[in-house]
């Protein structure tokens, strides 16, 4: 019926764009997963990349006040994408080191920073003091 469709990937988001000829305009979200707008001959929608997306999630818990990590690779296949731990939870985050293991500028940061969310840190050097 006269239609086109180009897709593009602008800013981690894929822009999807309906060209129409001037008699038929549709305007169906269903097509594509979030509907922007619909303009005399030209139909765009925008679908959002899983990273745009966690990216967005990420910010929203933040904004809630979660303590928020991303999720990479770790020892259990299958779990989810982002880990939101809410202030003041017990929960321990271990830095394991040798007797000799020095802790990093960065690890120093990072313990320090969720010592600031309440929760337990250690670093743990395979022995109880």
């Amino acid at each position: 019926m006269g239609e086109r469709l180009l897709r593009k990937t602008y800013n981690r988001m894929d822009i999807v764009v309906l060209l129409t000829t001037p008699k038929y305009v549709p305007c169906n979200p269903s097509r594509i997963m979030a509907y922007i707008g619909c303009y005399k001959q030209l139909t765009t929608f925008v679908v959002m990349t899983e990273q745009a997306i966690q990216a967005k999630r990420i910010k929203q818990l933040e904004s809630q006040g979660y303590y928020v990590i991303k999720m990479i690779k770790c020892n259990k296949n299958g779990l989810p994408d982002i880990l939101a731990i809410p202030p003041n939870t017990p929960v321990i985050f271990s830095e394991v080191k040798t007797d000799k293991g020095v802790v990093s500028k960065l690890q120093e940061y990072r313990l320090k920073e969720l010592d600031g969310y309440g929760f337990k840190t250690e670093v743990y050097r395979g022995y109880d003091k």
